[in-house]
């Protein structure tokens, strides 16, 4: 079959005289459901961490966890991290083990029985904490002997591009947006 000097077969098509609209505009979307995106595609974010993108929002007092190692057995501190591991074995006469995770490194955290009985439902769901402790050396080995721990919390609005601590943000007042799904991460482990 010929039409117009074409054979058929030969990728010519007739044009359609369509006309597709306005293009629409759409919300931009903030970098902490960039974050979330990531996390429920792939199980992570190589571009953000969450604890970096609320480090404006937390204040001055609170220490990233990279700086642990530097100070002094004793210390008081307060850390904001993810929890990648939670452990509560059956021989540690009631101790819970929780690691926390920030953009800078990662720090085992030691809960008494008596703070795990008084936070047991933050303590075994929060996928971010603040914690404030002490720095304990034993054996070599460095952790935080949690005092006080908190369920941190961020705006319902999530965390704006290039955020820095506006007023009336109350770190403890809203769920972080989507969070629970960021695939099981800090999923308990051993708890009765």
């Amino acid at each position: 079959l010929v039409l117009g000097g074409r054979q058929a077969g030969d990728g010519w098509q007739p044009a359609l005289p369509l006309d597709p609209g306005p293009v629409p505009r759409l919300p931009e979307v903030s970098t902490w459901d960039r974050m979330l995106a990531d996390y429920r595609v792939m199980g992570l974010s190589v571009a953000y961490h969450p604890v970096s993108l609320l480090r404006p929002a937390l204040g001055e007092g609170v220490v990233p966890l990279g700086a642990l190692p530097g100070l002094p057995d004793g210390t008081r501190v307060t850390v904001a991290g993810l929890v990648v591991a939670r452990q509560r074995p059956e021989n540690a006469r009631g101790l819970c083990f929780i690691t926390l995770h920030d953009e800078f490194g990662e720090a085992d955290v030691v809960i008494l029985p008596g703070l795990y009985e008084r936070r047991r439902d933050v303590v075994r769901t929060a996928p971010l904490l603040a914690v404030s402790g002490r720095v304990n050396r034993s054996r070599g080995s460095l952790s935080l002997l949690a005092e006080e721990l908190h369920r941190l919390r961020v705006p319902a609005a999530g965390i704006p591009s290039g955020a820095s601590r506006p007023d009336g943000w109350d770190l403890r007042l809203i769920e972080p947006p989507g969070l629970a799904d960021l695939g099981q991460v800090g999923a308990a482990h051993s708890f009765r």
